[in-house]
């Protein structure tokens, strides 16, 4: 059984007829310039496998697929476009270039790029046509581009004529080709290419050698907030290691996800990059990611390896800290060099103060406390306790409790001895507007997470931090060796 499509049969009976870089394109162009066009005539006639030519009858609309390629099988989809052709009795024409992009294909409707590089000679246009039977299937063999007779004139004045008298290379010494030559420094007049002479984006860091441009090149204040756009600086152009040192007031990077962020995963080398996270200001990533040192002595380092802050001097909180636990750690008195000595806090579920004392008693066994003068502003609901040092006094009691910043303790031995202990509940205006509550449900998206997973044997995937701050689970970037 014969299987061809009628699309492979139209192959055979393809008859174009091809005009390069749009030779046939003056007349479309509304003004005339000094280029010429850079889109291609071309024409066929299409007939089915029966030898029937398309729309017989009348003219008909079917949409085409144009495609050029470097091989004649295979290869390299060098540019393609969809368009509608209206087909006559067979016959078409169309002006390539005029169509929309087509997925997989790269498009522009200027065609003169196609032409150019070692392999120009080796083009190939291929053409599917949609909706007949059979399928969507590309018109065999391909058709090879081939010169039309000016074009070959094109071509030899590439090679012959020069510039003012001089070839390529007086230009380009390095290779004298300006493809891949460059152009040295003393071909350019000092002050002779400005910014007017450079097209908006024509210069990247494609375009400049690594390591070419320092601070030698760039005068002082030349580079300021007028010469780098919004959003200029991203991953694409800025590398690390980035040092910045002088007397400057302030620095910064921004864009409108982030003010600023650096991800240096090396140990004993920098491999960073900048790049952006909608929900951080600042992001630094790294084995000792940021240290922030001031010269009286105090030192702030951040996310070290066995702490997410360690600070070396005063610290002041303006807000409520909350904590799994709590300690103080101190040099060990009697083996400071060798060894650390520990405390937990003593913790309330209220916010509460404690403040204690040791009295001695009068001739009637009676003592007045008296408190500091702040004591009832700060402190509501006191608690109290008496202990008797060295003979026991039974009948000690709290003969008055705290009024006017102050309490009385009676029923006591004369000239006793009493340790006493009072606390109170703050009621200050701070924490009666930010009282901590005892037991509080996790919001929703925190529910089955955990500030401590894997003491309540759960996995580490379930930490609190992993869902606060999702950046954490990325991986770093591999290192590599600079």
């Amino acid at each position: 059984m014969n299987t061809q499509s009628p699309l492979a049969a139209l192959g055979r009976h393809l008859l174009p007829l091809l005009l390069l870089v749009g030779l046939a394109l003056t007349h479309a162009q509304a003004q005339p310039t000094p280029h010429p066009p850079g889109q291609i005539s071309y024409q066929g006639f299409l007939q089915d496998a029966n030898g029937t030519a398309l729309a017989t009858n009348a003219p008909k609309n079917y949409d085409v697929i144009f495609r050029i390629y470097n091989a004649p099988t295979a290869g390299t989809t060098m540019w393609g476009e969809l368009q509608t052709v209206t087909v006559d009795r067979g016959y078409f024409s169309v002006l390539l270039g005029q169509g929309s992009a087509v997925p997989g294909a790269p498009y522009t409707n200027d065609l003169s790029f196609i032409f150019v590089g070692s392999d120009a000679s080796d083009r190939y246009i291929g053409m599917t046509v949609r909706g007949l039977t059979g399928g969507d299937l590309e018109i065999q063999p391909r058709l090879h581009l081939l010169a039309s007779p000016y074009s070959l004139l094109a071509r030899n004045a590439n090679n012959a004529f020069s510039l003012n008298g001089y070839d390529w290379s007086t230009l380009f010494p390095d290779t004298g080709n300006p493809t891949t030559g460059t152009i040295p420094g003393s071909k350019l007049a000092v002050g002779s290419l400005t910014a007017a002479q450079i097209a908006a984006g024509a210069i990247g860091s494609a375009q400049i050698t690594n390591g070419a441009v320092g601070s030698a090149q760039i005068a002082n204040g030349a580079v300021g907030d007028a010469q780098i756009g919004v959003n200029a600086l991203d991953a694409s152009v800025l590398k690390v290691p980035v040092n910045v040192s002088g007397s400057y007031s302030y620095g910064y990077f921004f864009s409108d996800y982030g003010m600023l962020d650096i991800n240096n995963t090396a140990t004993t080398y920098y491999n960073g990059y900048f790049t952006t996270y909608p929900a951080y200001g600042i992001r630094v990533q790294g084995v000792y990611p940021l240290a922030a040192l001031n010269p009286s002595g105090t030192a702030a380092y951040l996310a070290e390896p066995g702490y997410a802050a360690y600070f070396s001097g005063n610290v002041s909180i303006a807000g409520t800290l909350s904590k799994s636990a709590g300690s103080f750690r101190i040099d060990h008195p009697l083996d400071p060099a060798n060894k650390y000595l520990n405390h937990s806090f003593v913790e309330s579920p209220d916010m509460k103060n404690l403040y204690d004392g040791v009295a001695t008693l009068d001739a009637e066994g009676a003592v007045v406390i008296s408190l500091p003068a702040w004591f009832q502003a700060l402190n509501m609901e006191f608690r109290y306790q008496l202990t008797s040092l060295g003979a026991s006094q039974p009948g000690l009691y709290i003969a008055s409790e705290v009024a006017s910043n102050q309490f009385s303790i009676a029923g006591g031995l004369p000239g006793g001895r009493v340790s006493w202990q009072v606390t109170g509940t703050r009621h200050d205006d701070y924490a009666n507007a930010h009282r901590i509550p005892v037991e509080e449900d996790k919001t929703a998206v925190l529910q089955g997470s955990y500030l401590n997973p894997v003491e309540h044997n759960q996995p580490a995937a379930k930490s609190e931090v992993l869902v606060l701050h999702p950046a954490k689970r990325e991986k770093p970037s591999t290192p590599q060796q600079q």
